[in-house]
């Protein structure tokens, strides 16, 4: 039977490649699972020739004659463009492409791939692979796209799957078929399995529609075509972890990837009772202020979550008026104080460099920020445009950004998703970034920031202010890095991920 291999770009992390290699094992199909370099924060290298011959001798080695290329972000359009183009050229064997981005801007990628499966494709594939055992005719395949002659092949979408606990969990047992290109180096066996976090996620999809987030764009392709928002069993979460625990020797710690963690009370009631007596690792978890009370922070806490990242993005009125995100200031700033009286380490997210956003919601989210009870970790992103959100739709039609600007033409993703001051913003774009950076730190006081902030002269010529707060970030970080040593925490590929290629302006912050 014909082998595929489904190659994921630049993540290592990639849970679609191993959801669906997990349907094609279950079902009897040979498939690889390679991962094709990795993206270190803020230090992209496109492929060498040597990388990609690498990949084109292990494709051939292992006699693959279908290749799935995962498309996680646009911004890799042009890499994905190029292996395609390599492999056909030299093993003249078809190539389909499949994630996020196809989701997002299927007509753009129509045009590169033998084929593109939109959508959740854990069914798609099997339909793929019993067409590539037999006449190879994919043409009239759910979730299919496909070029044939001048006709452009449009298949409608299959429902969404109700039943998450029906999909296949990956498997971390089958390392002869899983690679790591990395460099000009074939590393086989599964390359997270030194790693010290195990990922897992628990839910698909959100019951948010938050105007900058690729999920804006998800929900309208998948519209009246099934529940959106899915949740596991805990049972389905648990029994996970606990087949994958021996791959990882050096486990320490849980990390729920979800784009909303689970928060209905039953659920957490069994969650809060299965979890500590069979897992019994901390964990972190990423949520929304509206869904987190002080029983489902507390819950939360007793069951080991020590971390948790919250989406802020912006004060109330700036997020109501640009991200369509209900809930006030007080609501978060009362998550914020409910999370240190439960021991529970606050990271919370907020969005710079929308061009609609004015110098007052800057100046709101600031004095939101400086009520936070300290200690607490501040992730400040720059806001991507990626193809189909709300957002970007807004800004496209009131001509504040161009077809440019959308990831898959634009690569920004890969050199600021994490905003650093290497990105070309305007004077007090990059003054506000110098005090959110600040406002954090325990050894800044707070009225010489509300002081610093009334100042037109440094909003016009911030560079004291940003050295300072490169200074500081660099020293918390720092210290951030001891404790993850300290904790057992650290690993060698965490280290590489933030370190490798970087310089004290790139530094993300803490």
């Amino acid at each position: 039977m014909p082998r595929i291999g489904l190659v994921a770009l630049y993540v290592v992390e990639s849970n679609s490649i191993r959801y669906l290699s997990s349907s094609l094992r279950k079902n009897g199909f040979d498939v690889d699972e390679i991962f094709f370099q990795y993206f270190t924060h803020h230090a992209y290298k496109p492929p060498t020739e040597e990388q990609i011959r690498t990949l084109i001798d292990l494709l051939r080695e292992r006699e693959i004659g279908l290749v799935g290329l995962s498309l996680r972000i646009g911004a890799l359009f042009n890499v994905a463009t190029q292996l395609t183009q390599r492999i056909k050229k030299e093993l003249g064997i078809p190539v389909m492409w499949g994630g996020a981005h196809v989701t997002m801007a299927p007509e753009d990628c129509v045009e590169k791939a033998d084929f593109i499966a939109l959508g959740e494709s854990e069914k798609t594939i099997l339909d793929i692979a019993r067409a590539h055992a037999s006449d190879g005719n994919v043409e009239t395949i759910q979730n299919v796209w496909m070029r044939v002659g001048d006709k452009l092949v449009k298949n409608p979408l299959r429902p969404l799957t109700p039943d998450l606990d029906t999909i296949p969990s990956p498997d971390f047992h089958s390392v002869a078929n899983k690679f790591w290109v990395r460099g000009e180096t074939v590393v086989p066996g599964e390359p997270l399995a030194g790693e010290k976090l195990f990922r897992i996620m628990a839910t698909r999809g959100c019951v948010y529609r938050c105007g900058f987030c690729g999920i804006s764009a998800m929900r309208r392709v998948y519209e009246g075509n099934g529940t959106f928002y899915r949740v596991r069993s805990v049972e389905s979460c648990v029994s996970e972890i606990e087949r994958a625990r021996p791959y990882f020797p050096n486990l320490k710690r849980i990390r729920f990837d979800d784009e909303l963690f689970v928060v209905t009370p039953d659920w957490l009631e069994e969650f809060s009772d299965v979890y500590p007596r069979r897992v019994g690792l901390p964990f972190d978890v990423l949520s929304n202020p509206n869904c987190l009370d002080e029983t489902t922070i507390r819950k939360l806490a007793e069951s080991g979550m020590d971390e948790i990242f919250v989406g802020v993005q912006g004060a109330s009125k700036h997020n109501r008026k640009l991200y369509h995100r209900t809930g006030g200031d007080d609501r978060i700033l009362e998550v914020a104080k409910n999370l240190k009286r439960f021991g529970v380490h606050g990271m919370f997210q907020i969005l710079i460099d929308d061009p609609g956003a004015e110098r007052e919601d800057k100046e709101q989210l600031l004095n939101v920020l400086l009520r936070f009870p300290r200690p607490f970790d501040l992730l400040i992103y720059s806001l991507c445009h990626w193809p189909g959100t709300d957002r970007t739709r807004e800004l496209l039609e009131a001509g504040l950004i161009t077809p440019d600007d959308v990831e898959g033409r634009n690569a920004k993703v890969l050199h600021q998703f994490n905003a650093d001051f290497t990105y070309p913003r305007p004077p007090e774009e990059n003054f506000f970034l110098a005090l959110y950076l600040l406002c954090n730190k325990r050894g800044v006081p707070r009225p010489l920031i509300r002081w610093l902030t009334r100042s037109r002269f440094l909003a016009k010529h911030p560079s004291p202010v940003i050295a300072a707060a490169k200074l500081v970030n660099t020293a918390k970080f720092v210290v951030k890095g001891i404790g993850l040593i300290l904790k057992g925490e650290a690993s060698i590929l965490t280290a590489r991920r933030w370190l490798e290629g970087q310089r004290i302006a790139t530094l993300p912050a803490v």
